[in-house]
Parts: C-alpha cells; sequence; structure tokens
C-alpha cells in the first residue's frame, strides 16, 4: 500500500502542479488579449476621427444645403 500511496500523491501533486501552470499561463495570455484589444482600439479610433472630419469638410457644405433647403419646403409647407 506503500508505493500506491506514494504513487497516489506523486498524481495528485502533478495534477495541482499542472493545473496551477495551466492557471497562470491562462491569466496570461488574456491579459495580453486584452492589451491587444486597447491598442486595436486605439488605432482604429484615430482612423475613424480622420475619416470623419474628411467626410466633414467634404460633404459639410452640401449637408448644409440639404438642411436649409429641407427646412424652406417644410416652411412653405406648413404656411
Amino acid at each position: 500500500m506503500t508505493n500506491l500511496t506514494a504513487l497516489t500523491d506523486l498524481l495528485l501533486r502533478t495534477w495541482i502542479d499542472t493545473e496551477a501552470r495551466l492557471r497562470t499561463l491562462l491569466r496570461a495570455w488574456h491579459a495580453q488579449e486584452q492589451g491587444q484589444g486597447m491598442v486595436e482600439y486605439s488605432l482604429i479610433l484615430p482612423l475613424v476621427s480622420v475619416i470623419a472630419i474628411a467626410l466633414l469638410v467634404l460633404l459639410g457644405s452640401k449637408v448644409t444645403a440639404l438642411f436649409s433647403s429641407s427646412y424652406t419646403q417644410i416652411s412653405l409647407v406648413l404656411s
């Protein structure tokens, strides 16, 4: 029975050690994924901002004219 107990203890310690290592690896991987997501967002945000500003500059006068025309037509209908 001594050999069986020793083997059981060895297997149990190996299992606990392996589980601890896996948990450590998963935590590190999860932290890395969160950091990667933040980097992606920090790269996407300026790109979206530049595109939005460019669209406003290019289409700003046309959008203003469209709203002005719509306002005029609605005012004429309601009067």
